[in-house]
This record gives C-alpha cells, structure tokens and sequence, in this order.
C-alpha cells in the first residue's frame, strides 16, 4: 500500500482482526496521532475511523497473508508468516 493510499475502517478492522483481534492502538503510530492534535488514548472506533482518514497513522509494513497479518517492526514478526 503507497502510503497515500486510504484504507476504510472495515478494510482497518480486518487487519486488526488478521493480528489477532487487536486494537487498533496496536498499528497505530501515537507520535504522528499527537502530532495532528487527537488524542492517542481515543476510543477503537475513533481511532479506525483517524486512522482511515489519515494513513500516515497506521504503521508499516503490515504483511497481510490468508487470514494472519503481522507487523514488519521487528522484522522478525513479517518473517513468521513467510
């Protein structure tokens, strides 16, 4: 995903549901959040719905494979589903 590239809250749902039906605090990036002026501690539905509107809150890379998803931050954790 180009980092322009906007994701719905259901397509955002799925990926938490992928890493193990985290919150989506859990992809987020808080600095960029606090930066924007929103509270980083917000409700999940609100931080889907921030995180939709601006992907620079969503942290990356996410692998994406059938039906697990992990974060490339460590690398170590990408590495698991491949």
């Amino acid at each position: 995903m180009n980092v322009s590239e906007q994701l719905s809250v259901e397509e955002l749902r799925d990926i938490a549901k992928k890493l193990g039906n985290v919150s989506p605090k859990a992809f987020a990036r808080p600095k960029n959040i606090q930066a924007e002026g929103l509270d980083p501690d917000m409700d999940d539905d609100a931080m889907f719905a921030a995180m939709a509107e601006n992907p620079k809150f969503i942290q990356r890379p996410i692998l994406i494979k059938g039906d697990e998803a992990r974060l490339g931050r460590p690398i170590e954790k990408m590495l698991e589903l491949i």
